[in-house]
């Protein structure tokens, strides 16, 4: 039932913060996520979408800015923050 609520990150409307729940990747893409801050309960950002949606630029919490293909970004599950509040950029 839980997993009806999770989104990967790149179907998350830009600007929305939500909040990281899971990362489904294969081992080796799944410790480079980690050590790079997406770990479960870290807030994130979709910042950016390159036009053909291929590539998103996601910000973790306050810091840290990645870009991320889209076959990375369909294993980082997120739920969206319950306020649903926007961050302002």
């Amino acid at each position: 039932m839980e997993a009806k609520l999770l989104n990967d990150i790149s179907n998350i409307q830009k600007n929305k913060i939500a909040i990281i729940e899971k990362i489904t990747a294969a081992t080796d893409l799944k410790h480079r996520l980690i050590s790079l801050g997406f770990i479960k309960g870290n807030s994130v950002v979709v910042i950016s979408k390159s036009l053909a949606n291929e590539t998103i630029v996601v910000q973790i919490g306050n810091k840290s800015k990645y870009a991320l293909r889209n076959v990375e970004a369909k294993h980082i599950l997120v739920k969206p923050e319950l306020c649903n509040r926007k961050l302002k950029i």
